[in-house]
């Protein structure tokens, strides 16, 4: 049976007070099992981003219940927080968040060196994932020598070298040029297939959530709509809005 890691029970979250307050999660309930890839996938403005910001603990939900790997977060204070999002969560984001007085290898071992890892292994980790990742003759480059996909790069290996359970993926090729977003995309793939990271990962690229996620999640006005398969989602939709945003984008 696979183990739970993530588990969100009637989740809302809203912003403002008052006449101005806007509820834009309604009432989410979410499971993630160890080893899942999940993509989630709808239109703008849908919630998404803030949904993974409260799996990610970079934000609270405003009601509900959630627990990472049986923790309950409700009453955590922000240090404990932070400490659980440090062990648990990488980030890969749209924008690429590397830093700029930083070489490759510096910028993917900041993760590790806060987690404390030690020099040698946080360095020698640096440089397989680097190779592994196709950018072993790039090390020494500083991010501004680097291409926008060369970049996503580096921040995926970033996020897998403090090994931390949980990779979230928030639209990691939506900043990318059309030629530089399969070599990340591949990149995603090839983990998604290769290891036993749980993975959660909002796009908008149909075909890779078509090919290798276990769930897909379909998310509109706060609320999931949808879930199934992949097969069973792309293949026989039910919900009308799910139907009529496929016929949009495929």
């Amino acid at each position: 049976m696979s183990k739970v890691l993530l588990n969100l029970k009637d989740i809302k979250k809203s912003f403002g007070q008052g006449e101005s307050k806007v509820e834009v999660l309604h009432g989410i309930n979410l499971t993630i099992n160890k080893g899942e890839l999940v993509a989630i996938i709808g239109p703008s403005g849908s919630g998404k981003s803030t949904l993974m910001n409260i799996i990610g603990c970079l934000d609270t939900p405003t009601e509900g219940s959630y627990q990472v790997d049986g923790h309950d977060t409700f009453n955590m204070l922000p240090d404990e927080l932070a400490s659980l999002r440090r062990d648990f969560f990488g980030f890969i984001f749209q924008r690429y968040h590397l830093l700029g007085h930083l070489n490759a290898m510096e910028n993917v071992q900041v993760p590790a060196i806060y987690s404390g890892t030690g020099k040698e292994k946080r360095e020698s980790r640096s440089v397989k994932l680097l190779e592994i990742l196709g950018l072993g003759d790039k090390t020494e480059n500083k991010p501004s020598q680097l291409s926008g996909g060369q970049q996503q790069r580096i921040a995926i290996a970033r996020a897998l070298c403090a090994q931390t359970k949980i990779i979230l993926f928030d639209e990691p090729t939506s900043a990318l040029d059309p030629e530089t977003i399969q070599e990340v995309l591949d990149v995603m793939i090839k983990l998604a297939k290769e290891s036993n990271i749980t993975m959660v990962v909002v796009t908008h690229e149909m075909g890779f959530a078509r090919e290798v996620a276990t769930r897909v999640l379909f998310i509109d006005d706060g609320k999931i709509q949808e879930e199934n398969t992949p097969k069973e989602f792309f293949a026989n939709p039910k919900n009308p809005r799910l139907k009529d945003f496929l016929s949009k984008v495929l």
